[in-house]
C-alpha cells in the first residue's frame, strides 16, 4: 500500500503523470539522492515500477499492478491517466513521441519543485472530463489571489479539451497560469529546437485567447510570456542567434513577443521559476535595484538613471528579448553613447560578459544566487 504524502507516492505519481521518467531526473527531488535510490529499489522489489533502457539511459515506468492500485484508491488524480488511448500508454509507440515524453517529464519535475500544481485534481480550471471550465474575471481573481496559485496545463490537456486543435504539432510542453499571467513553456534540452512558425504562432494566439481574453476579459494589450528551458546558459546564446524557424521569428518580431525568459536547469531553475511567476517578488527586486541605482520606479526593459547618461538592465530573470535588444546597442531602445548598468546573478555573469562583449561602456553588478533565492531580503 502506498500512502499519500510519502516519497513513494510522489515518485509513482510523477512517473504516472509523465509515462516514463529518467532515473537521474528523480534524484532532483528534495529528499536526498541516496534516500531516493533506496525508495526506487523498494518500489521495484514490490513490482510497482519497472526499469527500461533507451539511448543507454535508465527510465522508469509503472507496472500494471501499480496502475490498477492508483486508479482504485486515488481515482480523483489518476482517473483518466491510464486509459488505453492516453498519452502515458503510448510511450513506446515511436521514438519522437518517447523523446517528447521525456522532455515533458523533466518539465513536470521542475514545476513540482517550484510548487506549481501539475495534477488534474489540483487544478481549478480543469474538469474531470478534461473540459475547460470558463470562469468570469471576478471568480478567477478571488481564487488565484486567495490561494496564490500557479497551475500547469499540458499541451495534451489543452488539445484534448478542443482548445488548441490547430496547434497539435506545437513543440510547447504546455501553459503555466499564475493569475494574471500565462507562460508558454518549452524544453530545449541541449540544442535549439526546430519549430514551425505557423504552428507556434497558432499555439501562442490560442493561449492568449483562452487565458487572457476569455478568462479575464483582457483584450488586445496583453501577451503570454514564453519560457525556454535548457541545460546551460550557453544555449541561451544559441537561441538568440538562431537563423531559421519560429525561434528566429520571435526575435525579429519582438513587439509581438515582449518577454522570452530562459531557465538554466543546471543552476537554480526551480528557484528562478518561482521568482519569474511571483509578481510580488519581482517588484521587490525592481524596488531594490531602483533604490540602489537611483533609477525611476516604473520601467519595462530598462530604467534610465536620473542623470539620463546611463540605463539599467535587470537580467536576473534572463529575459532574452531585453538582452538581445541591448547587447548590440539597438537604436530603438537605447543610445550607444549611454552607459549600460547590467544587474544579473553570479552564474549568469560570465555569459552576460560574453553576450555584451561588443558593447562599450557596460558596468556589471551581480547577486550571489544562493542568497538571492534563499532569503526574502535581496541584499
Amino acid at each position: 500500500m502506498i500512502r499519500e504524502q510519502t516519497i513513494e507516492y510522489k515518485i509513482v505519481s510523477l512517473i504516472g503523470l509523465a509515462g516514463e521518467v529518467q532515473t537521474e531526473e528523480l534524484y532532483k527531488l528534495k529528499y536526498g539522492k541516496e534516500y531516493i535510490r533506496k525508495t526506487i529499489s523498494k518500489l521495484i522489489t514490490k513490482k510497482y515500477i519497472k526499469v527500461y533502457k533507451f539511448n543507454n539511459k535508465k527510465y522508469l515506468r509503472l507496472t500494471v499492478v501499480c496502475k490498477r492500485y492508483l486508479k482504485e484508491y486515488h481515482s480523483d488524480r489518476f482517473e483518466n491517466m491510464f486509459d488505453g488511448a492516453s498519452r502515458t500508454n503510448k510511450v513506446r509507440s515511436d521514438e519522437h513521441r518517447r523523446i517528447r515524453n521525456h522532455r515533458l517529464a523533466e518539465i513536470l519535475i521542475l514545476l513540482d519543485l517550484a510548487d506549481i500544481k501539475i495534477f488534474a485534481d489540483e487544478k481549478s480550471l480543469m474538469e474531470k472530463t478534461l473540459g475547460f471550465e470558463r470562469r468570469n474575471g471576478t471568480d478567477l481573481t478571488d481564487y488565484c489571489t486567495e490561494k496564490n496559485t500557479a497551475e500547469f496545463y499540458t499541451a495534451d490537456e489543452l488539445k484534448a479539451a478542443g482548445l488548441f486543435r490547430n496547434a497539435r504539432t506545437s513543440r510547447a510542453m504546455g501553459v503555466i497560469f499564475s493569475y494574471p499571467e500565462a507562460y508558454i513553456i518549452y524544453n530545449f534540452g541541449d540544442e535549439v529546437l526546430e519549430m514551425e512558425n505557423k504552428t507556434e504562432e497558432s499555439f501562442f494566439s490560442k493561449a492568449r485567447l483562452v487565458f487572457y481574453d476569455e478568462l479575464q476579459g483582457r483584450r488586445y494589450y496583453e501577451f503570454p510570456r514564453i519560457i525556454y528551458v535548457g541545460n546551460s546558459m550557453e544555449l541561451a546564446n544559441k537561441i538568440m542567434n538562431a537563423r531559421k524557424g519560429a525561434v528566429k521569428k520571435i526575435f525579429s518580431s519582438w513587439t509581438s513577443y515582449p518577454h522570452v525568459l530562459f531557465l538554466d536547469t543546471s543552476n537554480h531553475a526551480p528557484e528562478q521559476l518561482k521568482y519569474i511567476i511571483n509578481n510580488t517578488r519581482c517588484k521587490e527586486i525592481r524596488k531594490y535595484i531602483d533604490n540602489n541605482f537611483e533609477g525611476e520606479r516604473e520601467w519595462l526593459y530598462t530604467t534610465q538613471t536620473k542623470d539620463r547618461k546611463s540605463e539599467i538592465l535587470n537580467c536576473t530573470n534572463c529575459d532574452l528579448i531585453a538582452i538581445n535588444l541591448h547587447k548590440v546597442g539597438s537604436k530603438d531602445i537605447t543610445e550607444e553613447s549611454k552607459k549600460l548598468i547590467l544587474v544579473c546573478l553570479d552564474y549568469q555573469l560570465p555569459y552576460m560578459k560574453k553576450y555584451f562583449r561588443r558593447r562599450d561602456s557596460v558596468e556589471y553588478y551581480h547577486f550571489e544566487s544562493a542568497k538571492f533565492y534563499g532569503t526574502e531580503d535581496t541584499r
